[in-house]
């Protein structure tokens, strides 16, 4: 069943193309010109004081290694918004309430919808880290083991999220617009626009009160430290697997009161 889940969903997203550049063209675009952005200098050869290129060399590392993370991480929780869009359509066309009336449990279903939307996610993780490095020449100086767990937990959030997103239901319009919305609030807090570092010490508090300000401070820590292992991780990884988990227990509970 699994299986089949898969192949539909990724058959439905071959053919939207709309998802497909939200996903994955949109966020290529971004880095490139958030990198290019980063990496320009003053007139006199030094960057302005409180920019994002100041930022970058204060944390020792390249504009690409600044864009790259930050970028993938607000994109990476715009696959909340696809997922409710695509539960939104299902129930509209009457599909969800085919599959509910099959013997299967209604949470299989869940996860048989669920599973094909978080290989996505690692799919978009995974393209957009590896154009970073092989095209913008950024360098992981942490451990590869870390950046696995890091982005696992990161589409685990984003994913239940979606969850939750879908369990309020309404129209393919106002998830499309709401929820987009206040994922890209999220992640400006978070520091998926402008670098954490140059944020003013209130805005970098509020950041820690959305899981992109945790994703985002992990990836850099992987970008600048040799030394970031999973252990070193532990605390962001930790927050951001509750945050997924709070997500998706609240998205449970309003699917089984639906």
């Amino acid at each position: 069943m699994l299986r089949a889940a898969v192949r539909k969903e990724v058959l439905l997203l071959a053919r939207d193309p709309g998802a497909l550049a939200a996903l994955f063209l949109m966020p290529l675009v971004m880095i490139a010109f958030l990198g290019f952005a980063y990496a320009g200098t003053g007139s006199a050869g030094q960057p302005p004081p409180e920019t994002p290129r100041a930022a970058a060399m204060q944390l020792g590392i390249g504009g690409f290694e600044v864009a790259v993370p930050a970028t993938s991480v607000l994109f990476a929780f715009f696959l909340a918004v696809t997922v409710g869009i695509s539960f939104v359509e299902e129930r509209e066309s009457g599909t969800w309430r085919r599959l509910l009336a099959t013997p299967v449990s209604p949470r299989l279903l869940l996860v048989a919808k669920l599973v094909p939307w978080y290989l996505v996610g690692i799919l978009q993780m995974a393209l957009l880290f590896g154009v970073g490095a092989l095209v913008f020449g950024i360098k992981l100086r942490g451990s590869l083991g870390a950046l696995a767990a890091l982005t696992a937990v990161v589409v685990y959030c984003a994913v239940a999220l979606g969850l939750l997103v879908a369990s309020f239901g309404g129209s393919t319009k106002q998830v499309g617009t709401v929820v987009a919305v206040a994922v890209l609030v999220m992640g400006m807090l978070g520091g998926g626009m402008v670098p954490r570092v140059i944020m003013p010490r209130a805005m970098r508090t509020m950041g820690l009160f959305v899981p992109q300000g945790w994703a985002i401070d992990g990836y850099q820590a992987l970008l600048e430290t040799a030394s970031t292992t999973v252990a070193t991780l532990a605390a962001p990884i930790m927050v951001i697997a509750g945050f997924g988990t709070a997500f998706g227990a609240l998205g449970l509970w309003r699917f089984r009161q639906r």
